[in-house]
């Protein structure tokens, strides 16, 4: 997008890039371009049609987006360092980073900024062998674990693959070296919800009439479902037209009414996690109990997102994880269980139940089993159970 030299001189007092009307109302936009990369704020009310001073709403609107290129302006990092090499992976009209998913992006954005404090000042050259042996050395030393070295490893990796897709003949060469070196995973999870504990907990979320709660965790525990496909989240609203739009946030990936069959039989939904390789939707057959749960769920009209809280608005990431942590603490359950490992507890008892491997992962909406294999917990118990057979 090209702006008037008016933008930063104000040669032109009515200039007021990057600005609509919507219900009568003048608001400031950010492009998609700059909304794609995490931009805040999305969106901005400059006031009503009419009644604002039309030069005043320019100003702000001209104000609001010299802010905005500013905030994206490319630092004055020497050539061929990691911090340049960072800065182009994440701002490169064709990088890669602008096909990772949103919420991925989010931890992405994290671990960049970690690897930019660590060797960003340093020529991508100067990342040898050696250099990246003592890094992780270092990372040890002061306590970190394997998997926080490991997860920094794999973004330098990232980084380093995408400069060697530029022929950047550094990268390719830490990008080579990085391929051939291997770094510890951290420990797994060895903790799952029981059948018991879920049931306690969503009994426990009746009580408290959190009746989309309660029906979010039943959903997730019966299909193996991850918490977004079913509550869904929110991001900075894209531009697309449609969906549940709030405060420059759109809500995305959740159940919707119109995935579920009038009669209640099922629901079908397209994973998102896995959207790109399988694009088609799962049907899901309602059980007795989800289909109450839903007809009373729809009473106020079976439009927009399933899943809503108290006030009728799509959950918050954080405001269903503290829920989920509010429930378990006031039931004593242990502390090391969280709202994410309810996939794996279903998962778990899946494989404990004696469900076929293949079976099994497609259950859990995995392209392969070796994925689902990871969400197993409860092996001492797999094993005695091997041993009782064995041994009858």
């Amino acid at each position: 997008m090209r702006f008037k030299e008016a933008l930063r001189d104000g040669s032109d007092p009515l200039y007021a890039p990057c600005t609509g009307v919507s219900r009568g109302i003048t608001y400031w936009k950010a492009p998609k371009k700059y909304r794609d990369l995490g931009y805040k704020p999305t969106s901005v009310a400059l006031g009503k049609v009419g009644e604002t001073d039309p030069k005043v709403l320019a100003r702000e609107a001209r104000k609001l987006t010299v802010a905005m290129l500013d905030h994206f302006a490319a630092p004055d990092y020497p050539v061929g360092t990691w911090n340049w090499l960072i800065h182009r992976y994440e701002t490169d009209d064709y990088s890669p980073f602008r096909k990772v998913k949103l919420n991925s992006r989010k931890s992405y954005r994290e671990q960049l900024a970690k690897l930019k404090g660590a060797i960003g000042h340093l020529p991508i050259a100067a990342m040898t062998f050696e250099e990246i042996s003592k890094m992780e050395v270092m990372m040890q030393r002061k306590g970190r674990t394997p998997g926080y070295i490991r997860r920094l490893m794999q973004m330098m990796r990232i980084v380093a693959g995408y400069g060697k897709a530029l022929r950047i003949k550094e990268a390719r060469d830490v990008s080579d070296t990085l391929g051939e070196m291997t770094f510890a995973s951290g420990p797994r999870r060895n903790v799952h919800p029981t059948r018991e504990q879920i049931r306690a907990i969503i009994d426990e979320a009746d009580r408290r009439g959190l009746h989309g709660f309660a029906a979010s965790i039943l959903i997730q525990w019966t299909y193996m479902l991850r918490a977004v496909d079913v509550r869904g989240h929110w991001w900075p609203n894209d531009g697309q037209e449609g969906g549940f739009v709030r405060a420059g946030m759109r809500w995305q990936d959740g159940l919707t009414w119109d995935m579920v069959a009038p009669d209640l039989s099922s629901f079908d939904k397209v994973i998102s996690k896995t959207r790109k390789s399988m694009p088609w939707p799962m049907t899901f057959e309602l059980t007795p109990e989800l289909k109450t749960r839903l007809r009373m769920l729809g009473v106020t009209g079976r439009f927009g997102p399933v899943i809503r809280d108290r006030k009728g608005s799509p959950y918050k990431q954080d405001t269903f994880s503290k829920t989920f942590v509010r429930i378990r603490d006031h039931l004593k359950l242990p502390k090391e269980i969280t709202m994410m490992d309810t996939r794996a507890g279903a998962i778990t008892e899946g494989r404990q139940m004696g469900a076929d491997p293949f079976a099994l992962r497609d259950a859990a909406q995995h392209a392969n089993v070796a994925t689902t294999d990871r969400y197993v917990r409860g092996r001492s118990e797999s094993a005695a159970k091997v041993v009782k057979l064995r041994n009858q």
